[in-house]
């Protein structure tokens, strides 16, 4: 791996990258899939940038062009609270408090959450009031959500709640993160997250 990584960061390809088990991903939509194989990383939603075996193959279709200047953004910011829901969860306990400027859900399948029990929906009404920006994922590592095919993804469409679309989840919230750093309006925030900003989602047309 480090033979091949070092041979590859020589190669004219502008991204950051994660070289593994003869697969080099874009970073930023790569996920730990295995704790013990040497298959241990996936990129679930893009194709691979380049695979090695006795010649190294670079799939420069799939490279991001180059936007501009290499440049160090370093302010980012920890205002982010993150929900995990699983069935029959009771999150009465999660309270984000006045600090936190925006909460990620990660909700089930397509992106839905349960209406019928626990009230979870007037909460997030409530976090919103407050000023919070509220985005949606899924607990599926494949795929894109689509929170407006079911009923109670489609209230949180209403209610102002933004899709993650087909992001993993690291690269979702180090971007939320990164957003925070960079904007105070959350109107910024807002439409700078529902732009690719460095391949990391697919925009659909």
């Amino acid at each position: 791996n480090l033979i091949n990584a070092v041979e590859l960061a020589t190669a004219a390809i502008p991204e950051i990258c994660i070289f593994f088990d003869y697969k080099l991903m874009r970073g930023n939509r790569t996920s730990k899939s295995h704790i013990n194989f040497f298959d241990a990383f996936a990129s679930p939603n893009y194709p691979l940038l380049a695979e090695v075996g006795i010649n190294i193959e670079i799939y420069r279709a799939n490279l991001l062009e180059p936007g501009g200047h290499f440049h160090v953004f370093d302010k980012f910011s920890p205002a982010l609270a993150v929900l995990k829901l699983f069935p029959g969860c009771n999150s009465d306990y999660f309270q984000p408090g006045s600090d936190i400027r925006a909460v990620l859900i990660i909700a089930f399948g397509a992106g839905t959450i349960p209406l019928q029990s626990g009230n979870l929906a007037e909460r997030i009404e409530k976090w919103l009031r407050e000023g919070k920006l509220v985005f949606l994922s899924s607990e599926a590592r494949g795929g894109r959500i689509e929170p407006q095919l079911y009923e109670s993804g489609s209230r949180l469409l209403e209610m102002g709640v933004i899709s993650a679309g087909d992001m993993t989840f690291e690269a979702t919230a180090t971007k939320l993160m990164f957003l925070l750093g960079q904007y105070d309006r959350p109107a910024l925030i807002r439409s700078n997250f529902q732009k690719s900003l460095a391949g990391e989602m697919t925009i659909l047309q």
